[in-house]
């Protein structure tokens, strides 16, 4: 009957898979880094008849690589509700893996802002969910991106690949849920010092490993197996809903018995979440973008002691702490932020992150802009 109940789901999913793949490039400016330029590939569904908001892949791709090696991966994707975002950066010889992870990172905030854009062709189509994704050196990247930013939803990658600086110790700051395939036939980045020890270190819940047998490390993406995984994993992404884990495990369980795969599995997700909702409510900041002054709004549901928000810049250097008093409960508390580092002197514009911890447990991260 369990299998029967799987087979069910995935037929739905290949039921849905019935949107046009529109594509079109762009450049978007990342002015935190000194006008940074970033030329993206972007693909989105189309033939749309009513609407509708779709979750957002940024994804990263491997040393010497481009978007079109994606195209198998691409296509499925858009197919079935998702727009998929490729900045076309670090393509050479010898690239920064720090500046690409940064490209990922920035992508997350611009193209959500897309969404309201009226002359974007992502006008009111992007879901407020954005997967960090990529394969071999982008896979290690999206580990390196979701370390630093916790707006993402979750990550998925592919056959990913140590970086410099390191994925392997990045991944203990990684507080997403986290999907990570790997091939057995990969001898490029072989499992066991690239993938499995970035796996294991992973802090958050639930977070997957999934070693396809009788994969190689470019054949894997265009894996057909690994399509439904993604779409389940996605679902529970954007719904939070720990069912979509069950008829996951139940067809990895099916594959397993196959002989198609192995997979490892931890998760503690539902009481993670309860944590998180017993200690804050609404985190967020207005305006946003701001200059240079924004207020940060918090709601603790239960009675707390001690609150703290520090302010860190895009590559995770505490800038300001700012300790609220008087704490308010379950009513809404607000905190300015002046634009002002731990010296009182004014901050450059840039992205930044606030982060909420509640009787000395981090409890959230948001981000704001600073544009003067």
């Amino acid at each position: 009957m369990q299998k029967y109940v799987v087979f069910l789901v995935l037929l739905v999913h290949s039921c849905l898979s019935c949107y046009e793949v529109d594509s079109y490039s762009d450049i978007f400016i990342d002015e935190s880094r000194e006008n940074r330029e970033i030329p993206v590939e972007i693909f989105y569904p189309g033939n749309i008849a009513e609407a509708e908001q779709f979750p957002v892949f940024i994804f990263g791709h491997g040393w010497l690589m481009d978007f079109s090696s994606y195209s198998f991966l691409t296509e499925n994707l858009v197919s079935e509700g998702a727009i998929v975002v490729f900045p076309q950066t670090e393509t050479g010889l010898f690239p920064n893996h720090l500046d690409f992870a940064l490209d990922l990172e920035f992508l997350e905030n611009i193209i959500q802002m897309e969404n309201s854009s009226s002359s974007s062709n992502l006008y009111s189509l992007v879901m407020d969910r954005t997967i960090v994704a990529g394969h071999s050196m982008g896979g290690g990247c999206s580990i390196l991106a979701a370390s630093v930013n916790n707006d993402f939803w979750g990550v998925i990658n592919f056959a990913a690949a140590e970086t410099n600086p390191s994925a392997i110790s990045a991944a203990e700051d990684v507080l997403l849920p986290t999907l990570v395939f790997s091939a057995a036939a990969d001898n490029i980045t072989p499992a066991e010092t690239n993938q499995l020890p970035i796996y294991q270190n992973i802090a958050a819940t639930p977070k997957y490993y999934v070693n396809l047998f009788q994969e190689t490390h470019l054949g894997i993406t265009s894996n057909s197996e690994i399509l439904p995984i993604i779409s389940l994993f996605v679902d529970f992404l954007v719904s939070s809903d720990n069912s979509y884990l069950q008829i996951l495990n139940s067809h990895l369980d099916s594959l397993s018995t196959e002989n198609i795969l192995e997979y490892d599995y931890e998760n503690n997700f539902s009481s993670v979440q309860n944590e998180f909702q017993n200690c804050e409510l609404n985190l967020g900041n207005y305006p946003n973008p701001f200059n240079p002054t924004t207020t940060i709004t918090f709601t603790p549901i239960q009675a707390c002691e001690k609150v703290f928000l520090e302010i860190f810049n895009i590559r995770g250097e505490m800038v300001k702490t700012l300790q609220p008093t008087n704490i308010l409960q379950q009513q809404e508390n607000r905190v300015v932020w002046h634009g002002l580092d731990q010296d009182n002197k004014s901050v450059s514009s840039g992205i930044y992150y606030y982060k909420l911890s509640v009787d000395g447990k981090p409890v959230a991260t948001q981000k704001c802009m600073l544009l003067k």
